[in-house]
């Protein structure tokens, strides 16, 4: 257990917008020095003072605080209208400091809550200390103010005699950190800052904290990110064959599939325990971290767990299981001697091991679909939940992103049965393009372009092929590119026409076609309004 008379440096934070006096410093000054606490401390106590000038306080002080168990500025997502006041206390008690905080809390209203003050953080946010003006001392009931009695001093003496205070000058000049010294004059250190450069802003690396709208900002990406992740992982599992027995499958598209979906998943629960973390005030901070820098899927869900209502069913935790043993084993498991040169599939196999043999390949792309569905809109449900309670919109998604077939539940939870009614409808337009022949304006307009010599044969394989987006088919891709290369043999210039014209009518969401422009089949290019 930590010494409670330990020496600490301690910032008291203060609402200056709750103070109605235009000297708002004074009346802070008046509310610490009022208590007899600091005339109890066994040493003495460095007084600085100042405003926060870092607007982005004003938003969210949340990153310029250490969250710890003594952190008592409970409110860290609240918005402040006018500065941010701040009165620094070096050398402490921790026990004095408790004392203090209990009772501006209980009679001061402009008063925000405490934090300790990490001298060694490179963080900027969080060496807003460096900027306050070190003003005076306090040892039992004699205040030694930094400068000369000529010169006065920054608050009211009249209010610290009236609480019993005796008003000292170290004598020293004010402006001392102008005289070339690298060591403070004695008066004016403490136990842990000494010398004036422990005053200078180190540049350095921010921490993890951040304030909630540059949270907000980041995960929103992130949720976009992990969505199209998710969605590419089914995909994916589209393109491979699996029987429930046996080695032999392509083992390429199974590999990116729990890739995809382990790095989606990923930075779900991530972003979960971020605004856990960021609701609750977590004190360990440590701890999450580690956990915001690991890739273990069970233990975030079980810290998700522990912090919310969540209760994924037990093929949703199982999911969870798979994809970080994936992760952990498998990712690198062909660079280094292995019995099982197949994990991937094995894990699959395995994942899907209560299913009958007959029709295997179905029902566990099926089973799949559906854990990664649940899973994903059940954590998505909780964001959206803490989302609400934080007042900011990580939940949002792009309208163009395949992320809302993953998280929206519009679209069913079987993510493998969405992709197969996306085919279905790609089947069905192509049918109408096939049934409307001549009927549709873009034949006319392309009327005078020669189609080229596709082999009925392989119609249906090149038809497959743009339904699954199935980019790296090399049957449409040579037979076009060997034509092409006729073309350009022939007539260069015409070639490139054909291709020019082609890219600019087929699939141009900026082309419309005027009714009365029906008869001749014209085009007009326009603004694009999606």
């Amino acid at each position: 257990m930590k010494d409670s008379n330990e020496l600490k440096i301690i910032a008291f934070f203060f609402d200056s917008s709750m103070i109605d006096e235009p000297s708002y410093g004074d009346v802070v000054f008046e509310n610490i020095v009022k208590g007899i606490e600091i005339t109890l401390n066994s040493s003495k106590i460095i007084f600085s003072r100042g405003d926060i000038v870092n607007k982005a306080a004003y938003n969210d002080v949340n990153p310029f605080v250490i969250k710890n168990d003594l952190c008592t500025i409970t409110k860290i997502n609240k918005s402040f209208s006018d500065y941010l006041y701040v009165c620094m206390l070096e050398d402490i008690e921790q026990q004095i400091a408790i004392k203090i905080d209990s009772r501006l809390k209980e009679t001061f209203s402009a008063y925000v809550g405490m934090t300790t003050i990490d001298i060694q953080s490179s963080d900027s946010r969080k060496q807003f200390w460096k900027t306050l003006i070190r003003e005076f001392s306090v040892e039992y009931k004699t205040i030694t103010y930094f400068g000369c009695e000529d010169e006065g001093t920054s608050f009211d003496v009249s209010t610290a005699e009236s609480y019993g205070y005796i008003v000292n000058y170290d004598g020293f000049p004010s402006e001392w950190d102008y005289c070339g010294r690298k060591t403070m004059f004695s008066t004016r250190q403490s136990s842990l800052i000494k010398s004036i450069e422990q005053l200078d802003v180190i540049e350095g690396k921010s921490d993890s904290d951040r304030g909630i709208m540059e949270m907000n900002f980041a995960l929103v990406k992130e949720l976009g990110i992990s969505g199209v992740e998710i969605w590419k992982a089914v995909e994916d599992i589209n393109r491979v064959y699996i029987a429930k027995e046996g080695k032999f499958a392509s083992t390429d598209y199974i590999f990116t599939s729990l890739y995809q979906a382990s790095q989606g998943f990923e930075r779900i629960l991530k972003i979960l325990i971020e605004l856990i973390v960021y609701k609750e005030n977590a004190a360990d901070k440590e701890k999450t971290d580690r956990l915001l820098y690991s890739h273990k899927h069970t233990a975030m869900y079980e810290f998700i767990s522990k912090h919310t209502s969540i209760n994924l069913n037990t093929k949703c935790k199982s999911l969870l299981s798979m994809l970080e043993s994936f992760y952990k084993y498998a990712r690198y498991n062909r660079f280094s001697y292995s019995k099982n040169d197949v994990l991937e599939l094995t894990l699959i196999q395995n994942f899907g091991r209560d299913l009958d043999e007959n029709d295997f390949d179905n029902t566990i792309k099926h089973l799949y679909g559906k854990s990664l569905g649940k899973t994903a809109q059940s954590l998505y449900a909780l964001i959206k939940e803490l989302c609400y309670e934080l007042n900011i919109y990580v939940y949002e998604i792009s309208y163009e992103s395949v992320a809302r077939y993953v998280f929206y539940k519009y679209y069913g939870n079987d993510l493998y049965e969405t992709l197969n009614r996306l085919e279905q409808s790609k089947k069905e337009l192509i049918w109408y393009l096939m049934k409307s022949g001549g009927e549709n304006p873009l034949t006319k307009i392309l009327d005078n372009i020669t189609p080229l010599p596709f082999e009925e044969c392989n119609i249906n394989y090149f038809l497959r092929s743009l339904i699954t987006n199935d980019n790296d088919t090399y049957m449409i891709y040579d037979f076009v590119s060997n034509e092409y290369d006729e073309l350009v043999e022939q007539n260069k210039l015409k070639w490139k026409e054909r291709c020019e014209i082609i890219n600019d009518i087929i699939g141009n969401t900026n082309l419309y076609f005027d009714d009365e422009l029906y008869d001749d089949y014209e085009v007009d290019e326009c603004d694009n309004e999606d």
